[in-house]
């Protein structure tokens, strides 16, 4: 049996997930009258942009996609416009 070894350099490429630069063609535009996330938007913390996708992962760097912001304030603001729909 032939064993690899991996550098560490490699071992971290492999796990640590970067952005590679292709997030920015899904770019998210600031709606107007209404939240990012109201409107749809995504959030990626790995690329630290809003994003127009579908999927729950972020289409460049592979990170689950956050939905729902982080704040108080702005989670009562986002329920309240779910309740008038």
């Amino acid at each position: 049996m032939i064993y690899q070894t991996l550098d560490i350099t490699q071992l971290t490429q492999k796990l640590i997930m970067v952005c590679k630069g292709i997030c920015y063609k899904y770019k998210a535009k600031k709606p107007l009258m209404t939240s990012r996330y109201a409107s749809g938007q995504k959030r990626c913390s790995n690329c630290e942009l809003f994003v127009n996708w579908d999927g729950t992962n972020c289409p460049c760097c592979g990170i689950i996609l956050r939905t729902n912001p982080r704040g108080t304030q702005d989670r009562q603001r986002l329920l309240l416009v779910k309740q008038q729909r």
